[in-house]
């Protein structure tokens, strides 16, 4: 199928009047939604309102960093406190182990290995 050149001129010359009232009216079409179509304008009391809310947004985030660091601070003295704390079960797992092994080894002196050790341990009493 070829196109001729003179077709479409014959084309436009014959319907002129009706592409003239479509694109008239698209034009119209275009025009009454670009009036009608309220605009996005902030008043000036509004816009205010506005920037004091971003203002104060802003300074609630500065809070927040101040707020995150103290947390921090607390959240590594918080560590070093619980190593504090294992640090002192295991001394009180040691030294139960050691008051074990005393207390049953006494078991197992004789009369006079007993009077040595009652003697060193209270001659300072007196």
């Amino acid at each position: 199928m070829k196109i001729n050149l003179n077709d479409i001129l014959d084309f436009f010359k014959s319907n002129y009047k009706t592409i003239a009232k479509v694109i008239l009216i698209i034009f119209l079409l275009y025009w009454v939604i670009y009036i009608f179509t309220p605009s996005t304008k902030v008043s000036e009391e509004s816009q205010k309102k506005l920037d004091n809310l971003s203002v104060e947004i802003n300074k609630l985030q500065e809070e927040q960093v101040k707020l995150h660091k103290l947390l921090e601070g607390y959240e590594s003295k918080i560590d070093k406190v619980d190593n504090n704390i294992q640090i002192i079960k295991n001394t009180k797992i040691q030294v139960a182990k050691d008051y074990e092994k005393k207390i049953n080894s006494i078991t197992y002196y004789s009369n006079s290995e007993l009077t040595e050790f009652f003697t060193k341990r209270y001659s300072n009493l007196y």
